[in-house]
């Protein structure tokens, strides 16, 4: 690789696209990297158009130039949108941003999203090539105001950290995370971790990894997702209850026929106070049910009787989880899609009362129609050993969970 000329550029700065450049003069010619070097620019989101050729001449010889042609499109944007699902009913967002401040790459948005569970507003800022290196640092603001099953939440407060690319499919993330949390409506038999019962801050310190081995994010065929993720919240950084939390997920995902995707999937998470706390806050403990979780319950609405779930048939979450799903994508004309799928998982009070008999499942099936940004999917699930005529002795009332539920939403399960 000779010289390597850039063109087009009127408001990036040059710095901020030679350094997303895997080729670099001197360097032998490696089409892959060339190509690998045009994705890295497209990520940022600020060109339309990007062109990286050899600069063709009577007598190259071993030593070609190469011209880099850009065409930026427009840094700030106005983005809004309007959809619908169960749960939320009818919800909206809108959202203000800029992806290229001063012509440095640095980008911020501020976000506004409700609908009739939540309303969210969150402001994010990025700083890439933190001191020169590729780490992108990130600062987020948040204020959220939402309706769960058993409580209504009112959060605020934020993050701040860094994302890594330790290769184009493994990603490390660190971040410190801030929020005061406010809780409401909760329902009895509830228990909160603070003498005040309605109140709790909590500073934590979040390592997670990601990787990403899909052959499509949208509509997966081949491949798998993975991740672990750990929180740590100590009085040291900052917060009133101390807990450590572990989450862990794997997707896999095989094709035995073009038009058949077998999707396999299991997710499990451990929590677990220390020193003078005595339980794990409300909003960091597992809730299961759901479009994402077990279909054919309500979201969040899963649990052990007598242990995560009242005689009333209320959660109040749990400190382990389990969850596996298995899904038949079978693909059909004109967008369309059909998927069989099994649903099974619970979530207890701690390690020692897990019993897999426990588990509960639900099957069902869905109708997909594919769209650019993943399929629009409506879900049927039923329960396979769904709890029925639970009598709850202070109000003499008997209790049964519904036979089944309807879903509909955009996005697989999984």
């Amino acid at each position: 690789v000779g010289r390597i000329v850039i063109e087009g550029n009127q408001r990036t700065d040059e710095s901020v696209i030679r350094r997303e450049l895997l080729v670099h003069t001197g360097d032998p010619y490696n089409y892959e990297n060339i190509l690998l070097s045009r994705h890295r620019l497209a990520r940022l989101g600020i060109f339309r158009d990007i062109r990286l050729d050899p600069i063709e001449t009577e007598s190259s010889g071993p030593i070609r130039d190469l011209k880099l042609s850009i065409t930026e499109r427009p840094a700030g944007s106005v983005e809004f949108g309007v959809g619908i699902a169960n749960e939320e009913k009818i919800r909206g967002f809108i959202q203000i941003s800029h992806k290229n401040l001063a012509g440095t790459g640095r980008w911020i948005s501020l976000r506004a999203e409700a609908d009739f569970i939540e309303q969210r507003y969150v402001l994010t800022y990025v700083e890439p090539w933190l001191a020169g290196l590729p780490i992108d640092w990130q600062l987020t603001v948040l204020f959220e105001k939402k309706e769960e099953v058993t409580f209504d939440r009112l959060t605020y407060g934020g993050k701040t950290g860094f994302e890594k690319n330790l290769t184009p499919q493994l990603k490390f993330s660190l971040f410190y995370r801030y929020t005061k949390n406010r809780f409401s409506s909760i329902v009895p038999g509830t228990t909160l971790p603070t003498e005040e019962q309605d109140r709790v801050n909590i500073g934590s310190i979040v390592p997670s990894l990601i990787l990403d081995l899909r052959d499509d994010p949208f509509n997966p065929h081949r491949g798998s997702l993975n991740s672990l993720s750990f929180e740590d919240a100590a009085l040291s950084l900052g917060s009133e209850v101390q807990f450590v939390k572990t989450t862990a997920s794997s997707s896999w995902f095989f094709s035995p026929h073009p038009l058949i995707v077998l999707a396999l999937s299991g997710r499990g998470g451990l929590a677990r106070q220390f020193d003078i706390t005595p339980f794990v806050p409300l909003s960091e403990r597992f809730y299961l049910g759901g479009r994402s979780t077990v279909r054919g319950y309500k979201q969040d609405t899963l649990g052990v009787l007598g242990e995560t779930l009242t005689t009333t048939l209320d959660p109040t979450g749990g400190n382990i989880t389990l969850l596996t799903n298995v899904e038949v994508r079978i693909t059909l004309p004109k967008s369309l899609g059909l998927v069989l799928f099994l649903d099974g998982g619970n979530v207890w009070p701690k390690a020692s009362a897990v019993t897999l008999s426990e588990m509960k499942f639900s099957t069902g099936a869905g109708l997909r129609y594919n769209t650019p940004v993943g399929p629009l999917r409506l879900d049927w699930g039923y329960k396979l050993n769904r709890e029925v005529n639970v009598l709850d002795i202070p109000s003499g009332h008997r209790y049964s969970e519904s036979r089944y539920e309807i879903y509909f939403t955009l996005g697989h399960a999984f």
